[in-house]
């Protein structure tokens, strides 16, 4: 930015131009190289920075294997407003206020962000329900615009089906 500032009350020279168009490109080149930095979503120590890793693996909950179409729901969502009796229900993270899951007969459930000791991995327990708690920003997303998934919690696997 001070690059270009210092021309505001310049006559700006053919030099000038020269200069500021290599310094776009530069600029272009860092930021391209910047956009393939990946940073985990969150940084506990150093060693995140330096050893860069994407979490691909989630918690499953049960060794069951189910098929059964997808549906994704947000907070914003009203709990009555969707059917999900008989669906894998895909959540951004689920808490407790998602409680009402377990009463909509869900045939599974998978949570981008989340862990074995969260309130929704133990309520799988506790129901017996499929679940892959934490399966992380890249899987959810290609999750997320399927139709159908199958989740098999025995062999550790969500596949998108069609």
């Amino acid at each position: 930015m001070e690059d270009l500032l210092a021309y505001a009350d310049a006559t700006i020279t053919i030099h000038d131009i020269d200069r500021l168009r290599h310094l776009a490109e530069d600029r272009r080149r860092t930021y391209a190289a910047q956009a393939c930095v990946h940073l985990p979503d969150v940084i506990i120590s150093t060693y995140d920075i330096d050893i860069i890793t994407s979490q691909h693996a989630a918690n499953f909950i049960t060794d069951q294997k189910v098929t059964a179409p997808a549906v994704h729901v947000t907070r914003s969502q009203p709990a009555g407003s969707i059917d999900l009796a008989g669906r894998i229900v895909l959540t951004t993270n689920a808490d407790p206020g998602f409680e009402y899951l377990f009463c909509r007969g869900i045939a599974g459930l998978v949570t981008q962000y989340g862990g074995m000791a969260s309130h929704m991995s133990i309520r799988c327990m506790e129901t017996g329900t499929p679940a892959a708690i934490g399966c992380g920003p890249d899987t959810f997303a290609h999750l997320s615009r399927a139709h159908t998934i199958t989740l098999d919690c025995a062999q550790q696997l969500i596949t998108p089906v069609g």
